[in-house]
């Protein structure tokens, strides 16, 4: 995972936006593989845009700030792949 810029305090409460967001996906990431191992069908349109989420989150976004502002991404992203 990228460093994140910004103050002491922003950084602490960035870094733990960041964890929880990605903790999302990857339990979100979690369900849909056991639910093509037991509905014996596949959501790799869904599985790779979570696996792409994950790994932007962890590596593009550096602005502490950003984090905190963005601080629902995770949901906000799920929904958004959901409906498709």
């Amino acid at each position: 995972m990228t460093n994140l810029k910004g103050s002491e305090k922003q950084i602490t409460w960035a870094s733990e936006i960041r964890n929880a967001n990605i903790k999302i996906l990857e339990r979100e990431l979690k369900e849909f593989e056991g639910r093509e191992v037991s509905e014996k069908c596949s959501y790799e349109h869904i599985t790779s845009k979570i696996k792409k989420a994950i790994a932007d989150i962890s590596n593009e976004q550096t602005d502490a700030k950003w984090w905190i502002e963005n601080k629902n991404l995770a949901n906000a992203f799920l929904s958004r792949i959901k409906k498709k």
